[in-house]
């Protein structure tokens, strides 16, 4: 089976299998040695915007265009909890040994138990918070907000405890290199942008990327690669820290027809997942040249 409409998100499971979910609310399992067929193995009767497993408690969550956090009892493929957010959309979703975020469209970041209660609401910014990145080391979470801002909330404390300017458009997406110590950001604006931290505040600078919107990032930090996924129908393959561009797989490769929506990487086996508005979901392997 695969999907019937735009796919949104993508999430492992396991080192051999994953999940993809998106407008026609299906919950498609997908096998790494297996066929192109997928399994469906839940739905919910709304669009989903991004997803989030969490293995020690073997449940899916899910963040829905209805301002609902669904939590999937996988084994079963059961919805066994329905949170009505009343925020809006929710666009991300990170989890932290026993706190759950969630991001929602009206910029309130919801912080759960691993129980579902909820612990604390903060509310972050007065636009969207559209992506996360977890640094566990220093207990960060980063925040890419539709205001043009990243923030900085402190997991233990759950306090922003700074922000700054990042794009001169709405933040889309987050990802963090351990190795370089450097966040970088995808925006609305089609650049990559780089973070990194200094004592007097975080030195930020970019470069043009893509034609249109950067939907989503992520890193091989073995072999110092950032993917980036952009709504011009390209994903394009960078080397780190300097952000050389090594590649940009498009039509040429019969790649998506549609803008690319979100990525997965699995580095062991060099193995990136695309998932796009034209319904598909793609496999490329990758060699760095």
């Amino acid at each position: 089976m695969g999907h019937k409409g735009a796919v949104y998100t993508l999430a492992a499971l396991t080192d051999t299998d994953f999940v993809s979910a998106g407008s026609d609310g299906y919950i498609i399992r997908w096998f790494l040695d297996g066929d192109s067929h997928g399994e469906a193995i839940a739905q919910v009767h709304t669009q989903v915007f991004t997803s989030r497993y969490i293995h020690s408690l073997q449940l899916l969550l899910l963040g829905a265009m209805d301002g609902h956090l669904y939590v999937i009892e996988l084994v079963k493929g059961k919805c066994i909890r329905n949170i009505d957010l009343k925020c809006g959309f929710v666009f991300c979703i990170e989890y932290d040994d026993d706190k759950i975020f969630v991001g929602t469209q009206s910029g309130a970041l919801y912080i759960f138990s691993t129980e579902f209660e909820v612990l604390q609401m903060v509310n972050v910014a007065d636009a969207a918070l559209r992506s996360f990145s977890l640094v566990q080391q220093s207990n960060r979470l980063f925040i890419a907000s539709s205001d043009k801002h990243v923030y900085a909330l402190h997991t233990s404390s759950c306090k922003i405890i700074s922000k700054w300017l990042a794009a001169t458009h709405s933040v889309f997406s987050l990802a963090y290199s351990h190795k370089d110590e450097t966040l970088y950001g995808g925006s609305r604006d089609a650049r990559l942008y780089t973070y990194t931290f200094e004592e007097q505040g975080v030195n930020v600078k970019n470069i043009a990327a893509h034609m249109f919107t950067i939907n989503d990032l992520c890193i091989d930090e073995d072999r110092q690669l950032l993917f980036s996924a952009s709504r011009d129908k390209t994903i394009r393959i960078w080397e780190m820290p300097g952000l050389r561009l090594l590649k940009s797989i498009d039509q040429k490769f019969d790649a998506h027809r549609n803008s690319v929506n979100k990525l997965l990487y699995f580095p062991k086996r060099n193995l990136l997942i695309s998932a796009s508005d034209d319904r598909a979901v793609i496999g490329w392997n990758v060699n760095k040249t």
